[in-house]
C-alpha cells in the first residue's frame, strides 16, 4: 500500500500496521480509524474498477470496514491486512450481486403477477406473510441503508448507539431512516396495487398494517 514505508511503518501515526491491528482487535476505535484512513481509498478504487458504479462501490467499501470492525476479534495481526480487506470486500460484492439478481427476479415475478394474476412463487398461498413482505422490501435497500434501518427499526437501537457502532453522525442516520422508510413504503404500495388488481381484500388489510409499523 502507498501509505506504508518499506520498513512497514505507518506514516500517519508512526505505529506499525501490526500494532494497529492488535489495538483494533482489542476494541480501539482510534486504531481502527487509522486503518480505515490508510486503506479505504485503495479498497474503494478496486471496487469501483470492478463494479463500475461510484455509489455502490462506496456502499460496499463502508460495509467492508463495518464487517471488519464487527469481526475484529478474528483479526490476525501477523497476516496481510490489505489481502484480508480484499477478500472481505470481494465477498460483500458477490453478496451484493446475488441479492441484486434475486431482487430482479422478485420484480419479474411482480410484473408477471400483475399481468396474469398468478404469482409463480406463491400460487397456493393465501394469507400474506407480513414479515416476509416487509423483509423483502428491506432487502431491496442499499446495503448501508439496510444496515442502519435494521439496527434502528428492527433491533430497536438508538441513533446514538448506531452512531457509535458505525462511526457516523445521528443526522446521517436520520437521513438514511427517512429515505429507507420512503423506499419501503413505495415497495409496499406496489403490493397494494397488486391487491387492487386481484381484488384480494386481506392483502390490503395486511399491507396497511405493515405500513403503520414503519411510520
Amino acid at each position: 500500500m502507498n501509505h506504508l514505508t518499506k520498513m512497514g511503518e505507518i506514516k500517519r501515526t508512526g505505529h506499525t500496521e501490526t500494532e494497529l491491528l492488535r489495538a483494533t482487535k482489542l476494541g480501539s476505535t482510534f486504531a481502527f480509524n487509522e486503518l480505515y484512513m490508510l486503506h479505504h481509498r485503495d479498497i474503494y478504487s478496486n471496487l469501483r474498477r470492478l463494479m463500475r458504479d461510484d455509489d455502490t462501490a462506496r456502499e460496499v467499501t463502508q460495509d467492508t470496514f463495518l464487517r471488519v470492525w464487527e469481526k475484529r476479534v478474528q483479526l490476525d495481526p501477523d497476516k496481510s491486512f490489505p489481502a484480508y480487506l480484499c477478500r472481505v470486500s470481494r465477498n460483500i460484492m458477490i453478496d451484493f450481486y446475488r441479492k441484486a439478481k434475486r431482487n430482479k427476479q422478485m420484480i419479474n415475478n411482480l410484473e408477471h403477477f400483475i399481468k396474469t394474476g398468478n404469482d409463480p412463487l406463491m400460487e397456493n398461498i393465501t394469507p400474506v406473510d407480513e414479515e416476509a413482505l416487509l423483509m423483502n422490501a428491506i432487502e431491496m435497500l442499499p446495503p448501508k441503508r439496510k444496515k442502519i434501518f435494521t439496527l434502528c427499526k428492527l433491533e430497536s437501537k438508538s441513533y446514538e448507539q448506531v452512531s457509535a457502532l458505525l462511526g457516523i453522525s445521528a443526522s446521517t442516520i436520520s437521513d438514511h431512516i427517512v429515505k429507507a422508510t420512503k423506499a419501503i413504503r413505495s415497495q409496499l404500495t406496489d403490493a397494494i396495487k397488486v391487491a387492487l388488481i386481484l381484488f384480494v381484500p386481506f392483502w390490503l388489510a395486511h399491507v396497511h398494517e405493515i405500513l403503520k409499523k414503519i411510520i
